[in-house]
């Protein structure tokens, strides 16, 4: 039996990654293994029911060292990622998303705790800069982008209102109002994962998830990401799986030293 601590600092885009390895271990005939039922347990279990069945208690067994798991090809393959989005993410992300309407390109905007402090050091670089490059290649391949309809949805809001979507708006010459949701852990999943075309995920691990489970579905999303991470692991290499998605330099002068 074996059992992963889940710290309860992990959210839900640290937690995933953790009951992934409960899945990869069942995939290869460990059938009793299971993530600590603490911290974001019943979020992440009410979000997505069938996450349920990989949650467990330690009773008495020696829990797994402490570890976060995300760096593709090493603590998880291909395989194993879409065989768990599809088995317990995909369907639940289907249902409830139906709720919202389809946007041609969703943008998740991280800032707050990125940039607090020294971790701006470790996280930090020009988003506008990079959702405007993205934006660039999509009107590079698309011709005229300004009727393409835009959602945000961010931990910082305000700035997006005030500062970001007027930017693109005129940038861009868009027609249709670019929505900025309110903030909200689950809702902002499934808005970011309506889309039809395009969808824009920052240095984030929630969106990664995101462009994960899009990738098992049949929207044939393009998913751009940026080509960095985080500078506490592998000096800020990508760690995701990037497959058929669109890397993108990043401009981090003003946070290094």
């Amino acid at each position: 039996m074996k059992v992963y601590y889940n710290d309860r600092g992990f959210q839900l885009g640290n937690l995933l990654f953790v009951l992934m390895q409960a899945h990869k271990d069942r995939l290869a005939g460990i059938e009793e293994s299971y993530v600590l039922r603490t911290g974001y347990f019943k979020f992440a279990q009410s979000f997505f029911p069938k996450t349920a069945e990989l949650f467990g208690k330690a009773q008495g067994c020696e829990l797994e060292p402490f570890g976060y798991y995300q760096i593709s090809g090493q603590d998880y393959n291909a395989e194993v990622l879409d065989s768990f989005c599809r088995e317990y993410l995909l369907e639940r992300a289907e249902e409830l998303s139906s709720q919202f309407d389809n946007k041609n390109i969703t943008i998740a905007i991280r800032r707050t705790d990125f940039l607090n402090g020294d971790r701006a050091e470790k996280y930090g670089y020009d988003a506008v800069k990079y959702v405007v490059d993205c934006l660039e290649i999509i009107k590079e391949k698309e011709g005229n982008i300004s009727d393409l309809t835009i959602r945000i949805t961010s931990d910082d809001t305000t700035w997006c209102k005030e500062e970001l979507a007027p930017k693109l708006k005129i940038l861009f010459n868009f027609t249709n109002e670019i929505v900025v949701e309110e903030q909200d852990i689950q809702d902002n999943f499934l808005q970011l994962y309506a889309t039809d075309k395009y969808f824009i995920t920052p240095n984030s691990t929630y969106g990664y998830w995101v462009g994960y489970v899009l990738r098992v579905n049949d929207k044939n999303v393009q998913t751009f990401a940026p080509n960095f991470n985080t500078t506490l692991i592998e000096d800020g290499r990508q760690i995701a799986d990037t497959r058929d998605w669109i890397l993108v330099e990043v401009d981090r002068s003003r946070y290094t030293k």
